[in-house]
Order: C-alpha cells, then structure tokens, then sequence
C-alpha cells in the first residue's frame, strides 16, 4: 500500500513519552505511534508496504468450507466472527503474514454495540473487539513480525442489513439515536486501544454526520487514524477523477474534510481516501493534510 501522508500527524506540541489514551491499562500510545512513524519513514523513502486482504471475507470463506453455518451473521455479518471463530482469524492474519503482510487489520469491522445489539451479542462486545485484537496481537507476535502495523477497524456498517435470506428486497437500518452513536463509536475505539492495537482504519464512511461522528469518537483515544470515504462519481465522465466527488448518501467530499480536520483530536489523522466504488473495479484517491 502507498499513500500520501501527513509529515507529522501529531504535531510537535506532543512530549516523546506523553501518552494521550484515556484507558489506564491500555498500552502507551507512543508505542503505536514509533510503529506507525517507522512505516510511514519506509513509505516515504519510496517502499510499498503490503496491508491484508479481507479478513472477514477470508475467515467466512475458510468456516463455510468447513461446513459451518456460523461462519457469518444474517444481520451482522462478520460481528462475530472473532467470538465463534478466533483461531480461524488468527490463522488468516498469520497467513497475510506469510505472504508478506505488514499492516493486520483486526477483525472488528461489524463488532460495534450497535451491530452486536440487533444480532443478539450485545453482552459480547467487549469479549468480542478483545478476542480479534488478540488473535491480530498472536498473529504478529508468532511470526516475529513486531514492526507490524495491527489496526482496529470502526466502521459506519448499518446495525442491521436485511437480506434476500430473510425475505423481502435487500435494505439497511437499525441506527439508535445520534447521542446513541457517538457513545457506541467511542466504546469500540476505548476497546480497541485496550486490546493493544496500534491504529484505527475508520471504514464505509457513506454519510456526512455519521461519519464525523465515528471519526470524533476515534480522535479522541491518541491513536493514528486513518479513515475512508465511500464515494460516487458521474459514470457517464470520462475521467471518473475529472469531477468533485460527492459521499454516497451525497454531501459533497469538500464539505466533508474540512469539518473532519476541525473535529477534536483531527490532529491523529494521519492519512483519508476516496474509494470509489465502480464497475471496473475500486479507484481511490489519498489525500493528505499539510500544515
């Protein structure tokens, strides 16, 4: 993976041994910071740094094999996968290892509060998020790969996404109050800093606020942040690049950084990208914030 990236994400104003996470017996920040530092050095000298595939995908693929029905959620999707299935999601880190991974993302992508709540896990979540941080921690530590990035994953994922396996057309919906959201968010990105991992990818960002919000509730653990926008462009240009990219659900994405950068805590975002959804395939674009 490359990217364009901050220079200095945090900022001189940070002291080397500050520790900026608000959960006492999370690991120091500065830690997972010198990680990130260290790969965004390599990055800038021109090295192309390799970030797993699909890790729900993956394990989902590998469980069904096995002939087992629980290998994904009808509602949640992949939510549980780290509670019914960690050895699998370890063995799948492992694997991108292998072949020479070196950022794991934790398989937390659809393991909010909101999300566990419609499946039926709401007293799983903590166990939940703390068994994928282990399994992405194990998987590094096993394979002596200790400059390896593991990345929590905070996503906007609908709390219930009906299926054609549950009759009906295919819908989302589910989202408690917006008080609601932001304190699930920032549950999540607590529990994610306390099982160890170094940074959080925000992902399927569609929507303006509820996007802000995921992003704010990430900000504020002293974490790098890296957050993706899911775009839309004009199928008919003929450079799907040549127009002003607009979110999914609309608002266009030059009203959306701005309020990202003036969120508390934007100072931890060290890198954002359009990810543009199309038929040839996903074209992104990165962007980086320049002081």
């Amino acid at each position: 993976m490359t990217a364009q990236l901050r220079p200095d994400a945090r900022g001189s104003e940070r002291g080397a041994a500050e520790c900026r996470v608000p959960l006492a017996s999370a690991p120091c920040a500065e830690v997972s910071w010198a990680r990130w530092e260290a790969v965004k050095a390599r990055i800038d000298a021109g090295e192309i740094i390799l970030m797993d595939g699909g890790t729900g995908t993956e394990v989902e693929r590998r469980v069904k094999e096995l002939g087992d029905p629980t290998a994904v959620d009808v509602i949640g999707w992949s939510a549980v996968q780290a509670l019914l299935h960690p050895e699998m999601c370890e063995t799948v880190h492992t694997d991108y290892l292998g072949v020479g991974a070196e950022v794991l993302i934790a398989n937390t992508y659809a393991s909010n509060r909101m999300i566990l709540n419609a499946t039926g896990y709401a007293e799983k979540v903590a166990e939940t998020n703390a068994q994928a941080c282990e399994a992405a921690n194990a998987a590094r530590a096993k394979a002596g790969s200790d400059d390896a990035l593991v990345v929590g994953s905070i996503s906007c994922h609908p709390p219930h996404v009906k299926s054609e396996d549950e009759g009906g057309a295919s819908e989302t919906g589910g989202w408690p109050s917006e008080a609601e959201q932001s304190v699930a968010f920032l549950e999540q990105a607590q529990m994610l800093v306390a099982g160890g991992v170094d940074a959080l990818f925000i992902e399927m960002i569609t929507g303006k606020d509820r996007g802000l919000r995921c992003v704010e509730a990430a900000c504020k653990v002293g974490l790098p942040v890296f957050v993706g926008l899911v775009c839309s462009r004009d199928r008919n240009a003929a450079n799907i690049l040549e127009k002003p990219a607009a979110l999914s659900e609309g608002t266009a994405v030059e009203e959306v950084v701005p309020a990202m950068l003036a969120l508390d805590g934007a100072e931890n975002i060290v890198s954002w990208r359009m990810i543009i959804p199309e038929d040839l395939g996903c074209v992104s674009r990165r962007f980086k914030r320049r002081r």
